[in-house]
């Protein structure tokens, strides 16, 4: 009885902070500063988005999912929840088609993975490459809080 009686209490006790590690919300960190040398000129080609605080966020949204935009500045790849954008002007007038493609994967540190997100043979490591480059990066499930294809959460 005394060893049902722990493994109930654990697992009481583990299961609300195993959901609320893998309940992990997404929220936009802000990009490294130094990128743009001139901080009054505008770069041409980034999207202006304005988020609810009043914020505004001058990158390019490279991609979207039902959490959040995939934003890149000079390369640092940033997620922006949906729920916490008021308004995006487009860089070129108009939101561009096949923002959904692709994929992400959000580590349980916050890290976005951007790009062609697979799944190995083993079925243990999301396998992505990243989108503008070459590079294939792994992660192992563990890692991972959240999981993003073709715009729809996995």
């Amino acid at each position: 009885m005394k060893i049902a009686a722990r493994l109930l209490t654990s697992a009481c006790f583990l299961v609300p902070l195993l959901l609320a590690g893998s309940a992990h919300a997404v929220g936009f960190k802000p990009f490294t500063e130094g990128g743009n040398v001139c901080k009054t000129c505008k770069e041409p080609g980034l999207d202006e988005i304005k988020l609810s605080t009043g914020t505004v966020i001058r990158a390019k949204i490279t991609h979207k999912n039902s959490a959040f935009y995939v934003a890149n500045l000079h390369g640092e790849v940033r997620a922006i929840p949906v729920g916490e954008v008021s308004d995006i002007t487009w860089a070129n007038g108009t939101e561009p088609a096949g923002l959904t493609t692709g994929g992400q994967i959000v580590l349980k540190n916050g890290t976005v993975l951007s790009g062609d997100v697979q799944v190995d043979d083993k079925g243990k490591v999301y396998k992505v490459l990243i989108e503008g480059t070459d590079k294939r990066v792994n992660a192992i499930f563990s890692v991972v809080s959240e999981v993003y294809i073709g715009g729809s959460k996995r």
